[in-house]
Protein backbone atom coordinates (compact mmCIF):
# COMPACT_ATOMS: atom_id res chain seq x y z
CA UNK A 1 0.00 0.00 0.00
CA UNK A 2 1.22 3.49 -0.80
CA UNK A 3 0.16 6.81 0.71
CA UNK A 4 0.51 9.76 -1.62
CA UNK A 5 0.18 13.52 -1.37
CA UNK A 6 0.26 15.74 -4.46
CA UNK A 7 1.35 12.73 -6.52
CA UNK A 8 4.33 11.90 -4.31
CA UNK A 9 4.83 8.88 -2.08
CA UNK A 10 4.74 9.96 1.58
CA UNK A 11 4.52 6.49 3.12
CA UNK A 12 4.08 2.81 2.40
CA UNK A 13 3.19 -0.48 4.04
CA UNK A 14 4.15 -3.99 2.93
CA UNK A 15 1.75 -6.65 4.17
CA UNK A 16 2.06 -10.45 4.22
CA UNK A 17 -1.60 -11.47 4.10
CA UNK A 18 -0.85 -15.17 4.56
CA UNK A 19 1.28 -14.67 7.70
CA UNK A 20 -0.85 -11.78 9.04
CA UNK A 21 2.22 -9.63 9.33
CA UNK A 22 3.25 -6.07 8.52
CA UNK A 23 6.66 -6.47 6.90
CA UNK A 24 7.43 -2.78 6.44
CA UNK A 25 5.78 0.47 7.51
CA UNK A 26 7.42 3.74 6.53
CA UNK A 27 6.30 7.35 6.62
CA UNK A 28 8.46 10.23 5.43
CA UNK A 29 10.01 11.55 8.72
CA UNK A 30 8.91 15.16 8.26
CA UNK A 31 5.29 13.94 8.03
CA UNK A 32 5.33 11.65 11.08
CA UNK A 33 2.49 12.15 13.53
CA UNK A 34 -0.07 13.21 10.91
CA UNK A 35 -1.96 9.92 10.76
CA UNK A 36 -0.43 8.57 7.58
CA UNK A 37 0.94 5.42 9.23
CA UNK A 38 -2.27 4.95 11.19
CA UNK A 39 -4.31 5.15 8.00
CA UNK A 40 -2.08 2.58 6.30
CA UNK A 41 -2.42 0.27 9.32
CA UNK A 42 -6.22 0.63 9.36
CA UNK A 43 -6.37 -0.44 5.71
CA UNK A 44 -3.99 -3.35 6.39
CA UNK A 45 -6.10 -4.49 9.34
CA UNK A 46 -9.24 -4.38 7.18
CA UNK A 47 -7.57 -6.53 4.54
CA UNK A 48 -6.45 -9.04 7.18
CA UNK A 49 -9.96 -9.24 8.64
CA UNK A 50 -11.32 -9.88 5.12
CA UNK A 51 -8.80 -12.74 4.86
CA UNK A 52 -10.13 -14.20 8.12
CA UNK A 53 -7.11 -13.31 10.26
CA UNK A 54 -7.63 -12.75 13.98
CA UNK A 55 -4.46 -10.80 14.66
CA UNK A 56 -1.66 -8.83 13.05
CA UNK A 57 2.00 -8.71 14.01
CA UNK A 58 4.87 -6.31 13.39
CA UNK A 59 8.47 -5.81 14.45
CA UNK A 60 8.81 -2.13 15.27
CA UNK A 61 11.48 0.45 16.03
CA UNK A 62 11.38 2.35 19.32
CA UNK A 63 9.56 5.33 17.78
CA UNK A 64 6.87 3.17 16.19
CA UNK A 65 6.72 0.89 19.24
CA UNK A 66 5.61 3.70 21.55
CA UNK A 67 2.91 4.85 19.12
CA UNK A 68 1.57 1.33 18.63
CA UNK A 69 1.40 0.64 22.37
CA UNK A 70 -0.88 3.67 22.73
CA UNK A 71 -3.13 2.14 20.07
CA UNK A 72 -3.65 -1.18 21.83
CA UNK A 73 -0.81 -3.31 20.46
CA UNK A 74 0.80 -5.84 22.85
CA UNK A 75 4.55 -6.13 23.39
CA UNK A 76 6.07 -9.61 23.07
CA UNK A 77 9.66 -8.65 23.79
CA UNK A 78 12.76 -7.00 22.42
CA UNK A 79 14.91 -8.33 19.61
CA UNK A 80 18.27 -7.19 18.32
CA UNK A 81 19.02 -7.35 14.61
CA UNK A 82 22.14 -6.46 12.69
CA UNK A 83 21.94 -4.28 9.59
CA UNK A 84 25.09 -3.17 7.76
CA UNK A 85 27.22 -3.95 10.81
CA UNK A 86 25.02 -2.05 13.26
CA UNK A 87 22.90 -3.61 15.99
CA UNK A 88 19.35 -2.25 16.07
CA UNK A 89 16.69 -2.76 18.72
CA UNK A 90 13.19 -3.70 17.63
CA UNK A 91 10.05 -4.91 19.38
CA UNK A 92 7.72 -7.73 18.41
CA UNK A 93 4.12 -6.56 18.75
CA UNK A 94 0.71 -8.06 18.02
CA UNK A 95 -2.82 -6.73 17.90
CA UNK A 96 -6.08 -8.66 17.92
CA UNK A 97 -8.34 -7.88 15.00
CA UNK A 98 -12.06 -7.51 15.46
CA UNK A 99 -14.51 -7.23 12.62
CA UNK A 100 -17.04 -4.49 13.31
CA UNK A 101 -20.59 -5.61 12.65
CA UNK A 102 -22.93 -3.06 11.09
Amino acid sequence: MVATCDGRCVGFLELDLVAGRVETLYVWPSLAGRGIGTTLLVHAERLLIEEGKGQVEIEASLVLYERLLRRGWENHGEQWVERSGERLLRYKLTKRLNAVET
